[in-house]
């Protein structure tokens, strides 16, 4: 059966998000129904530095603020989200902005969100080094850039989350309309 699976898949595609440790401090990172969930400004920050003290090495940043709203006499939650990753000569970074609808359910409230953003990808061609006598790889290898660069694509995310006294619960769909880059 698993030779048939395989044997029938055309191709894969994946995406690469950033990882941290402390998700459940951030929800509006990973579902933009979250904003507006509490009663104040909700500003956060968070990194993920690997490797400290070697060259290159990787390192993420996040920084997600959100915040209810009163608008003609509902409530609303708008947010915005920026992230940024470095991978050696890659890095990302995303900008989006989010809004989310509540309403009241079950003695709690439910949300819906959306989630429009700006996702820009990066290699630093400038800075491949192939060092002299190398036996692995060619000086002039057509497939390894040797200038920069840059390419961005538009971002699209939605989510539900429902909230309770005693509980809160979400679902969400990050990169909906898979985004591809083109540099």
């Amino acid at each position: 059966m698993l030779v048939l699976t395989l044997c029938g898949v055309n191709g894969a595609s994946a995406q690469s998000d950033v990882q941290f440790t402390q998700y459940w401090a951030v929800p509006a990172y990973y579902n933009p129904a979250a904003t507006g969930s509490t009663d104040y400004l909700r500003i956060r920050g968070g990194a993920r530095l690997q490797w400290v003290g070697i060259e290159n090495a990787p390192s993420s940043f996040m920084v997600v603020a959100d915040s209810p709203l009163q608008l003609m006499r509902k409530r609303i939650g708008v947010g915005v989200v920026m992230s940024q990753e470095s991978l050696g000569l890659f890095s990302n970074m995303l900008f989006s902005a989010q809004g989310s609808y509540k309403f009241k359910l079950f003695k709690g409230e439910l949300s819906a969100g959306l989630q429009v953003g700006y996702f820009t990808s990066r290699f630093k061609g400038s800075d491949v080094y192939i060092p002299d006598g190398d036996d692995y790889h060619e000086p002039n290898d057509p497939s390894i850039p040797n200038q920069d660069l840059t390419g961005g694509a538009l971002d699209l995310s939605a989510g539900v989350h429902f909230t309770h006294k005693l509980f809160y619960a979400g679902l969400s769909c990050l990169h909906a309309n898979n985004p591809k880059v083109s540099m």
